[in-house]
C-alpha cells in the first residue's frame, strides 16, 4: 500500500508532499483545473505499470513514492534521469518519443515498443551477459534502440543499468498488489484488432462499446468459475462411492446437525438459480428428516461436497449481489439483473430488455464504473480519475459509501486514490481529502 507521494516542481511549479488515508484505503484528491490531480494519478501508474522511460515525458523535478518497506525516487536531468543512486542519461533520449506523442505515455510508449519489434532478435551475440538481459523483453528492445546510437559495451551499460531499476520497481509493485487505472473517459475504447490492447495506433482499430465488453467479460468470468465447479464435482462423484466404504473417513453429523447443513446447501442453491448457474435442482422433503441418523454418513458425505463444490461461488456471488444492489439503488424506472447466461442485462418498468448502449450516458457510466470497482478481482491499488462525470449528485454523494462497501467485500485488501471536481464526493468525507489548491496557496502565502 502506497502510503506516501512527494512531488517537486510539478508543470516547474507544485510541491506536494501527500501522506495517504491508509486507515480507511481511500484518498481523494480535489483542487482547480491544472492543479496536477491527473498527472499524479498518471504517474503512479506509468511508474508501476509502464516502461520507465515514459515517465520523462512529465513536467517534474522529482517524483517520490513510499511504502511501507520501500522509497523510489526518480529525479529527472537532462537527457535521463536519476534513480534513487543510479544515473542513466539515455543517447537521444527524446527521440524515443514522436512530438506529437507527448502528452499521451502510453501511446508513445507502446509505439516506440512495436516500432522496435524484432530488433533485437536480429542480433546474435553469444555473450552470456547479453542474453540474460535480454530475456527480460523491454530492456532488450530498448537495448536494441541503444545499439543503433552507441557502441556494444555503452549500450550493454545502459541494459545493466535498466534492468536493476526494473527490478526495484518489481519489487515495490509486489509489495502494492496489481493495479489498475479507470480513466474519465471510460465507455469507449479504441482498440488494436491484432494485439487487443487499448490506445495503440495501428492499421487495425476497432471501436468497442466498455458497457458492452463488461458484458462479455462478466460471462467469461461466469463460464470460467462454472467449469471450475464441474471439475471439482466430477473428481468428487469419481471417488463418491470409495469414500462411502472406507471406516472413519468421515465423522458423522448428527440428525441436528445434517438438517442445518442441509437448509444452507438450499439456501446457497436459491442464490445460485438467481444468477441462472445450471447446477441442479436440491430437492429435500420433511418426511426424510426421521432418517437423517440412520444415514448420517452418507449425509455426511454429501454434504461435505456439496460444501467444497459451492465454495468455488463463494467470492463471485458477493460480488454479483453487490453490483447488482449498487446499481438498483440508483437507477430510475430500470433494473440490472446479472446471469451466467446472459451476462449484463437492463429491463425497464415493463420487463422491455433495454440495449446497454441506449442507456443514458450517466446510466453506463455507473454500470462501467462500478464493474471495473468490483470485478478487477486482483487488483490492490485502483487509480480513479474523475469518477463523477456523467453522475447525478445524488450518485456521487453516494460514491465514497459504495466503495467502502467494496474495500470490505475484498477484505480491505484495496486502496483507492482519486482525483476530482466533485464538491458532493467529499462533502461528508473531508478526513479523506487532499486539497492540491490548499497545499499551493499554503506554499504561496508561506
Amino acid at each position: 500500500m502506497i502510503k506516501k507521494i512527494e512531488i517537486r516542481k510539478l508543470f516547474g511549479r507544485f510541491d506536494y508532499e501527500l501522506d495517504l488515508n491508509n486507515e480507511s484505503h481511500m484518498t481523494v484528491l480535489t483542487g482547480p483545473n491544472g492543479y496536477g490531480k491527473t498527472t499524479i494519478l498518471r504517474l503512479i501508474c506509468t511508474l508501476l505499470t509502464e516502461s520507465i522511460e515514459s515517465i520523462y515525458v512529465y513536467e517534474f523535478k522529482s517524483f517520490k513514492i513510499v511504502t511501507d518497506s520501500k522509497s523510489i525516487i526518480i529525479e529527472k536531468i537532462k537527457n535521463g534521469f536519476k534513480f534513487n543512486d543510479i544515473t542513466i542519461a539515455l543517447p537521444n533520449f527524446g527521440s524515443i518519443f514522436d512530438d506529437d506523442d507527448k502528452d499521451d505515455m502510453s501511446v508513445s510508449s507502446r509505439r516506440t515498443l512495436r516500432r522496435q519489434r524484432g530488433v533485437y532478435s536480429e542480433k546474435k551475440d553469444a555473450d552470456r551477459e547479453d542474453e540474460d538481459l535480454s530475456k527480460d523483453n523491454y530492456v532488450g528492445k530498448l537495448y536494441s534502440f541503444i545499439c543503433n546510437e552507441c557502441d556494444r559495451t555503452t549500450s550493454l551499460d545502459y541494459a545493466k543499468k535498466l534492468k536493476s531499476i526494473r527490478d526495484e520497481i518489481a519489487l515495490m509493485k509486489n509489495e502494492i498488489g496489481s493495479i489498475a487505472k479507470i480513466n474519465e473517459q471510460r465507455l469507449v475504447e479504441i482498440k488494436d484488432e491484432d494485439l487487443d490492447e487499448p490506445y495503440i495506433f495501428s492499421p487495425n482499430l476497432i471501436k468497442t462499446f466498455v458497457v458492452d465488453e463488461n458484458s462479455k467479460d462478466l460471462k467469461r468470468k461466469l463460464d470460467a468459475i462454472m467449469k471450475s465447479y464441474s471439475e471439482i464435482s466430477a473428481t468428487l462423484d469419481s471417488t463418491y462411492a470409495e469414500r462411502l466404504f472406507r471406516d472413519n473417513e468421515v465423522q458423522d453429523k448428527t440428525a441436528e446437525q445434517i438438517e442445518k447443513a442441509l437448509g444452507k446447501i438450499k439456501e446457497e442453491q436459491e442464490k445460485l438459480k438467481v444468477y441462472g448457474f445450471p447446477t441442479g435442482d436440491f430437492i429435500i422433503e420433511d418426511e426424510w428428516k426421521d432418517k437423517y441418523a440412520k444415514n448420517a454418513k452418507v449425509l455426511s458425505i454429501y454434504i461435505n461436497d456439496m460444501v467444497k463444490k459451492y465454495e468455488v461461488f463463494e467470492d463471485i456471488l458477493k460480488k454479483l449481489e453487490l453490483y447488482e444492489r449498487i446499481l438498483n439503488e440508483k437507477l430510475t424506472f430500470k433494473k440490472v439483473e446479472l446471469s451466467y447466461k446472459n451476462g449484463i442485462q437492463v429491463f425497464d418498468d415493463k420487463n422491455n430488455s433495454l440495449k446497454l448502449t441506449d442507456l443514458s450516458s450517466g446510466e453506463q457510466n455507473i454500470l462501467v464504473l462500478y464493474y471495473r470497482l468490483i470485478f478487477e478481482s486482483d487488483a490492490n491499488l485502483i487509480l480513479v480519475d474523475e469518477p463523477e462525470i456523467s453522475l447525478h449528485i445524488a450518485w456521487q454523494d453516494q460514491f465514497i459509501d459504495d466503495l467502502k462497501d467494496i474495500i470490505e467485500l475484498k477484505n480491505n485488501k484495496l486502496q483507492v486514490i482519486i482525483a476530482t471536481h466533485s464538491i458532493e464526493l467529499v462533502l461528508n468525507n473531508t478526513d479523506i481529502q487532499i486539497d492540491l489548491g490548499g497545499l499551493y496557496n499554503e506554499q504561496f502565502c508561506n
